[in-house]
């Protein structure tokens, strides 16, 4: 509870300032993104807020442009509580005020990776029956029905366009939801949506903010994006902080880590092959970081290793999931003790282990994650994540693979994950990815594609002898295949169906 105290106090929430500052926003807006923001307003009012690859903006100038923005939408669309909103853009100062407008006219935001394929788009239209798609220029949308309107442009309505002149005023409607679609089975997306509460948000708010020193650090970089909920929170958390958010639309490893040179950025959230390709580009440059959170998929202890020998202890790593949010986190000197580890859960979250009957496991026995906090989607019920986890005696979590994800070989059931945790300790790979193929004889194996460090070169033969000393028989792949980098998905995780694809309609 000190701890707490001192972090609220240096974050300047603590104090009749910060208090008074506060009951304003949530009189003003109710509570939503744009309480977060008017509350930044009044405690960060010469704070940059947002600085992407066009401009730049303060806590003062964003909360007046979201507002103009807001009252342009609700004339010109005719937005207002309960309106369906899809905002389907990569991570800019458009797409922060399309968020803030929006939750302060009440409509429901529905945040849309930005690459979804034009099929996939219309089935999501019809189901939810979008008043309006917000989007970048560069992918014109025709949709029957539905309004689209670009984030950027000079010539007709546009998101940063609207968001200039005089504000004419709205009306103040109930809070809407925040729906992130995450993946789901078939490929069809599903909705994890959240209404904003205190409830929800202050419990894992101050654990974080306590545990990783947010209020210490001055500039982010959020290289996750924000239709992700892990990129989400990190805007969630950075603005009442009055920190600066760093974004670019695409993450490109040698740009980034100039930009953290130039900016002297503090900390950064971002996917472990994100951290990977960083260390690779430019170790040196990312001196000025204290707080690197990663999230999204494992991280190798290899990685883990590797930053801790070239940046020191700044590594954090974050596990949750868009309708568990944050649930297991792992310091610093957790990550020393155990550099294979998820972390431990975190303070307000229950775990339950549970085996394919649904009954418990076990201590230190394998089991699918189930998670129960007061900030998840589901309420008071238990979310299955789909993951498979081992818990120690101490608490301590480790992924052992997705339960979808899993191999049947020779009547052995084979996780990608171990294979991949195995070929990132050879000195010669840097990056690899790995999936299931059908085998007449095993039924299926394992596939490994893999990228190899500058200067360094190894052969399909040379990584499988090396790998038959270190893995059992059925984690041994039965191909190899050599990539010069592998390719990601918008959040930046491996994308195992392009990869699929490809070794499809190369055999």
């Amino acid at each position: 509870m000190v701890d707490t105290l001192r972090a609220l106090r240096r974050s300047g929430l603590l104090g009749l300032r910060g208090l008074r500052a506060l009951l304003a926003a949530f009189r003003d807006e109710g509570f939503n993104l744009m309480a977060l923001s008017s509350l930044a307003r009044r405690l960060h009012p010469h704070a940059t807020a947002v600085r992407d690859e066009r401009e730049a903006v303060s806590y003062p100038q964003l909360h007046s442009q979201a507002r103009i923005l807001a009252g342009r939408l609700a004339s010109a669309c005719s937005l207002g509580a309960g309106s369906r909103v899809a905002i389907m853009t990569r991570n800019h100062l458009s797409q922060v005020r399309a968020l803030l407008a929006c939750s302060a006219l009440g409509c429901d935001i529905y945040l849309l990776n930005d690459r979804i394929g034009p099929a996939q788009l219309e089935t999501l239209c019809q189901r939810y029956g979008f008043a309006l798609i917000v989007h970048d220029a560069d992918r014109p949308l025709d949709l029957a029905g539905i309004s689209a309107m670009p984030a950027h442009g000079e010539q007709g309505d546009s998101i940063d366009r609207l968001s200039r002149g005089a504000e004419t005023g709205f009306r103040r409607m109930r809070q809407g939801r925040l729906v992130v679609l995450t993946s789901g089975s078939g490929g069809q997306p599903k909705a994890a949506a959240r209404r904003p509460s205190l409830s929800g948000f202050i419990p894992p708010f101050l654990y974080l903010l306590k545990t990783l020193r947010l209020a210490e650090y001055r500039s982010v970089h959020i290289a996750t994006p924000l239709h992700h909920g892990f990129g989400l929170a990190a805007l969630c958390t950075s603005i009442p902080l009055g920190a600066t958010m760093h974004l670019r639309e695409h993450f490109d490893a040698p740009a980034v880590c100039a930009l953290i040179r130039e900016q002297r950025i503090e900390a950064i959230t971002l996917v472990p092959l994100m951290l990977a390709r960083m260390l690779e580009t430019d170790a040196e440059a990312l001196r000025s970081l204290k707080c690197v959170m990663s999230g999204g998929t494992s991280i190798a202890p290899s990685l883990v290793e590797q930053c801790q020998r070239q940046l020191g202890d700044v590594l954090f790593n974050l596990y949750g999931s868009s309708e568990a949010g944050v649930c297991i986190l792992a310091t610093p000197r957790d990550l020393r003790l155990h550099p294979d580890t998820l972390g431990r859960r975190i303070v307000g979250a229950r775990l339950h282990l549970i085996d394919p009957s649904g009954h418990p496991v076990a201590p230190g026995m394998d089991g699918q994650l189930c998670v129960r906090s007061g900030w998840s989607t589901g309420g008071r019920g238990w979310i299955e994540t789909g993951d498979r986890i081992r818990r120690d005696s101490q608490g301590y979590c480790y992924l052992r693979g997705r339960i979808d994800d899993m191999v049947i070989s020779g009547g052995e059931n084979v996780y990608p994950v171990e294979l991949e945790k195995l070929l990132l300790q050879h000195p010669a790979v840097i990056e690899t990815a790995v999936i299931g193929i059908d085998d007449p004889e095993f039924g299926q194996r394992l596939c490994a594609f893999v990228a190899l460090r500058e200067s360094h070169s190894a052969s399909a033969e040379t990584l499988t002898g090396w790998l038959k000393s270190r893995a059992t028989r059925h984690q041994v792949p039965k191909e190899i295949r050599f990539i010069d980098a592998i390719p990601t998905t918008a959040s930046g995780k491996p994308d195992k169906q392009w990869l699929a694809r490809v070794r499809e309609a190369t055999s």
